[in-house]
């Protein structure tokens, strides 16, 4: 989609909101960093403060390959309600 196309449909997604008090599906602030290329560098984290990095293609665990304490909903039971 066109930057400009995108920059006028967030301008009348916030005036849209300000009338109907909801959150704008596209926020201006959004699609104006959108514009640029970001990326994230993560060798300051792992340097300092010793965080591991998953390798992008290893599968996420599943609520039934025991890796962790879940129960079958993907739900921790340590932070459900009584």
């Amino acid at each position: 989609m066109p930057y400009l196309v995108a920059l006028a449909a967030a301008h009348l997604d916030e005036t849209l909101s300000r009338f109907t008090a909801k959150p704008p599906k596209a926020p201006l602030a959004g699609v104006r960093m959108a514009k640029h290329k970001m990326f994230f560098n993560p060798a300051k984290a792992i340097r300092e403060l010793g965080l591991p990095q998953t390798p992008p293609n290893k599968p996420w665990p599943t609520p039934s390959s025991g890796s962790g304490p879940m129960d079958t909903c993907g739900k921790d039971p340590r932070f459900m309600r009584s």
